[in-house]
């Protein structure tokens, strides 16, 4: 479901721009979204800009999965706070500088 949400967004974006719907403008709206994913946790965004922010998710939040009984699928709880680090994290050439690279 994700991917559709995401084609209708990029399709809709592009269609926006002058001229349409062609090739460059499906690329500039692919590299230049913000969605609202159904099933993302809330507190997160998912937002790409283009040459600077190349990562559409950028947080997370670990869970505590619990099986009290092996024959039934287990529960998860939240096992601390929402972490967003939107558009903190750059590109792939800013992870390759700050490794040294």
């Amino acid at each position: 479901m994700e991917l559709r949400l995401f084609t209708a967004e990029i399709l809709r974006l592009a269609s926006t721009l002058e001229g349409g719907l062609t090739r460059p403008n499906l690329v500039i709206a692919n590299r230049s979204m913000e969605a609202r994913y159904p099933g993302l946790i809330e507190g997160l965004t998912q937002r790409m800009a283009g040459l600077e922010d190349s990562s559409m998710i950028e947080g997370g939040r670990m869970l505590k999965c619990t099986v009290t009984d092996p024959s039934v699928l287990g529960t998860y709880e939240p096992a601390g706070d929402v972490i967003n680090n939107e558009g903190a994290l750059g590109t792939y050439a800013t992870v390759v500088e700050a490794l040294g690279g």
